[in-house]
């Protein structure tokens, strides 16, 4: 028989012991060959193994071919030509090639530009010039088809399109390979170089730009491969054999990875078609469950009474037959439409309309009032006519929807409502103020922007569920003060807003202001302790103040802002020069962020002057800016700016290590004193950016002001790093006492070793009785505490007399020296003694007189 190669193997087992297996051989080199068959003894039946023992070591292999064979064959079919739906997809994968079409062509024509240009000095002018031309061609040939089927959806092509494709991708690929033909032979490396970089990117980017139709994808990658493999032959370039390798398993690789893309593609589109088709057959049975299928069916007759009353329309009218039969549908609803008054109008002016128009409806959601309480009800019918066209009555179906229908209003409430207070959102108030806003001509409105001053202290010391109970209050009080047509919102946070319609005289508004704010000034217990409840606000008027949203939002925020600036507990109404105001505000805020690196802050240094020696014992280091367009800017326009912006810390940290590093340079028995931000002590890092300065100046000779206002915002960990400040060595100054909130908590929580004399109170204890008091209960409450006293703003001897009188301890002000700039204070140190202001308090009544100064004054660092 000779040696025969197996092609199909048929292995059938009938599973009885009698028939055995039958065996199939098909053989190329025998087609006469008729299949063999045996029967099995019981030997051969126990091994399952055919009788034909002579063939079965040449099936083996014939088996794994077949099985290879069977293997690629599926992998490169991606669907069977016959398949009801290879059109649809054959359109598909055409139209995924096309919509690259225009930029595919637009690259082929610029890479060929860049390639004719890049060879030109190599000669082959004539070659490069009609190849260049045909390749723009080629590409102009794509666009035209693409244009002729740009935005046409075809739902099906045939297989001649994948075919033309095919010979399309081949003769663009041919160009491109008769370039490597042409130009790899020549003897300039670089132009090799650049041939081999081209043709190996056009592959990749051809294969994968056809990769939606493989057939395309391959035959493009083979023949730019093999044009690229003989224009290695006809070259004598090194390693043609291990390029030619690396050329082969990259082309390879290429077609195998656009195969791998076009069968997820087609994957895909099978996927959907099956989606759709199921998508079908459930809308069909949703059709027929809607049409079939209800909760009640109900029928109305010519006169609207129900025609056949069930069981559950008995009960979902919580009514009996009888009454049902005898009472018409509109009677037995009327009366039970709607949770209120005016829900009951609109609804049954909603229905009444709609069974006029004789025309199908669905879906109407009526709310019915009963023994079971208030339900929700989704009504659906079609009118039904006679033969001539008269209406004889409505079928339909009833279903109750009340869960639904609450889930529903739920969510329609929380897209417009604020959940903690009740009160309508940001979003909401925003879409009120645009429909106010075309009308605004007319009447005006007016808009109030609210913020809770302290809210943060309340938040931060008595915890967010306190906040959250202080929210509540404050809206519950601000709803039960609205009028009708008024309406509030809360913003965010601890801000509010307040729109009140057809108000844009002034005196009527601060009337109203001023009722409102009577109304929420009460004090509130929030757990377990009474907390005031002061309110902020900010009034912007339309259309004077802005024409759309965001501008009168925003000047209601800058008149806020302006109201809580000077001290809150009021309201402001925007003015002009408030944006002016925004705009210094916004240019400050940019130039500080470059005020450090560009060295335009500096430190002025005012000197403490000790009344019990006469000696300068230290200074207080005052941060300074002077800006080269804006000139020199104050402290307390720009520090807050600082703080709300986040750069207190960076500014805070450059001026302690500048001002210990100056004191650094002075006499060893001086101080410094710098002044501290909130911002500062309440990070965690401040407490480090101290130790480090240690190593600057010693601890000792530092002391740190706090004011009161920052005490107010203490939290436990900035009362920590105090106390660790004060293990460390460093002096804690309070500054500015009196002017604030002067709390005597504060003197017995935290331990302070100077209490600072506002200047308010020094100035005015020549014409005010009650500032002398002050000043007087000030010092006496120091001596009992043990604490040192600095009097700030002292300016004239009569001043200075009096608080010498008093046992202070130190004076700080325009009568010893005013702000030094660093470079002076060595100078100041020395010439002292011999200074107008030294010799003016040696000449004043009762002063220690000259021997005391000299003996113990400064002559200069020692």
């Amino acid at each position: 028989m000779g040696r025969l190669r197996a092609r199909r193997i048929d292995i059938r087992d009938t599973g009885g012991s009698s028939r055995g297996r039958h065996v199939r051989y098909i053989a190329d080199s025998h087609p006469e060959l008729a299949p063999m068959r045996c029967h099995s003894s019981s030997d051969q039946q126990a091994d399952r193994r055919p009788c034909v023992e002579p063939t079965r070591r040449e099936s083996v292999p014939g088996a794994a071919a077949l099985r290879v064979r069977t293997a690629i064959q599926g992998f490169f079919r991606l669907y069977d030509a016959d398949e009801p739906l290879a059109g649809r997809y054959r359109a598909r994968q055409i139209e995924a090639v096309l919509r690259f079409t225009p930029v595919a062509m637009a690259i082929n024509v610029a890479n060929a530009l860049v390639a004719s240009a890049t060879a030109w000095p190599s000669g082959h002018h004539g070659f490069l010039v009609a190849w260049t031309l045909a390749v723009t061609l080629a590409a102009v040939l794509g666009l035209r088809g693409w244009m002729r089927t740009r935005g046409e959806t075809r739902t099906s092509v045939s297989s001649r399109a994948f075919r033309s494709a095919t010979v399309q991708a081949g003769l663009l690929a041919a160009l491109w390979a008769s370039l490597a033909i042409a130009l790899l032979p020549s003897q300039d490396e670089a132009l090799r170089l650049f041939v081999g970089l081209i043709i190996t990117g056009m592959i990749c980017a051809g294969g994968f730009a056809l990769s939606n139709v493989p057939g395309a994808a391959t035959t493009y990658v083979a023949v730019l491969g093999v044009g690229t493999a003989i224009a290695l032959s006809l070259s004598d370039m090194g390693h043609k054999a291990s390029v030619g390798i690396l050329l082969t398993a990259y082309c390879l690789i290429v077609i195998y990875s656009a195969w791998t893309a076009a069968r997820s593609f087609v994957a895909r589109l099978v996927a959907e078609a099956r989606a759709d088709q199921q998508s079908e057959v459930i809308a069909l049975l949703l059709r027929d469950f809607e049409h079939d299928a209800s909760d009640i069916l109900w029928e109305l007759d010519r006169e609207g009474h129900f025609v056949h009353v069930s069981e559950r329309l008995e009960t979902g009218l919580h009514l009996g037959a009888s009454d049902v039969r005898r009472r018409s549908a509109a009677l037995l609803l009327r009366h039970r439409l709607g949770r209120s008054p005016e829900e009951h109008r609109q609804t049954w002016q909603r229905l009444r309309a709609i069974f006029l128009k004789r025309r199908p409806f669905r879906d109407e959601i009526v709310h019915l009032t009963g023994k079971g309480g208030v339900q929700s009800w989704s009504l659906s019918a079609r009118p039904l006519f006679d033969s001539v066209g008269g209406l004889s009555g409505w079928r339909g179906v009833a279903s109750e929807v009340t869960a639904r229908q609450m889930a529903v209003e739920r969510m329609e409430w929380l897209a417009h409502h604020d959940t903690l207070t009740g009160l309508f959102n940001r979003t909401y108030l925003r879409s009120v103020l645009r429909e106010l806003l075309p009308s605004a001509s007319g009447s005006g409105f007016a808009v109030v922007c609210f913020d809770l001053d302290g809210f943060k202290k309340i938040n931060d010391t008595l915890g967010h569920a306190a906040g959250d109970a202080y929210l509540q209050e404050f809206s519950r009080r601000l709803k039960s003060s609205l009028k009708r047509e008024d309406i509030a919102g809360r913003i965010g946070g601890d801000e509010f807003a307040l729109v009140l319609p057809n108000m844009r005289d002034r005196a009527r508004i601060a009337t109203c202001l001023d009722e409102l704010n009577a109304s929420l000034a009460e004090p509130c217990r929030i757990a377990g302790q009474i907390v005031p409840m002061k309110t902020s606000m900010g009034v912007a008027l339309a259309p004077d103040d802005g024409r759309d949203v965001d501008r009168l939002l925003g000047c209601a925020d800058l008149a806020l802002y302006v109201a809580k600036r000077d001290g809150g507990a009021g309201y402001c109404f925007f003015e002009a020069s408030m944006s002016e105001q925004a705009r210094r505000r916004t240019l400050l805020e940019m130039a500080l962020r470059d005020a450090i690196g560009k060295e335009q802050l500096h430190l002025a240094f005012q000197p403490q002057l000790s009344l019990q020696n006469s000696r300068i014992s230290g200074f207080e280091a005052l941060l300074r800016w002077r800006h080269p367009d804006l000139g020199a800017i104050s402290p307390a326009e720009f520090i807050p700016i600082a703080e709300a912006t986040g750069q207190m810390e960076q500014i805070g940290n450059w001026v302690l290590e500048e001002a210990c590093r100056i004191a650094a340079t002075w006499p060893r028995g001086i101080s410094v004193s710098i002044n501290v931000s909130a911002v500062q002590l309440g990070t965690e890092s401040f407490l480090e950016q101290v130790r480090r300065s240690a190593a600057i100046l010693p601890p000792e000779r530092v002391e740190f002001e706090i004011t009161e206002s920052l005490l107010l915002e203490c939290t436990e960990s900035a009362a920590r790093q105090m106390r660790d400040m004060r293990a460390l060595g460093y002096r804690i100054a309070l500054d500015d006492f009196g002017t604030g909130y002067s709390a005597l908590t504060y003197l017995r929580t935290f331990s302070f070793d100077t209490l600072k004399i506002d200047q308010s109170f020094v100035r005015d204890m020549g014409r005010s009785e009650k500032a002398r008091a002050i000043v007087d209960t000030l010092l006496a409450m120091s001596v009992s505490l043990d604490m040192q006293t600095v009097a700030e703003g002292v300016e004239t001897l009569s001043d200075f007399q009096a608080l010498r009188k008093k046992n202070c301890s130190q004076i700080q002000g325009y009568l010893v020296s005013p702000p030094l700039p660093a470079a002076d204070v060595p100078g100041f140190l020395a010439a002292w003694l011999t200074s107008p202001a030294c010799r003016a308090l040696r000449d004043a009544p009762g002063a220690t007189g000259r021997r005391a100064l000299l003996s113990a004054g400064h002559d200069g660092p020692d």
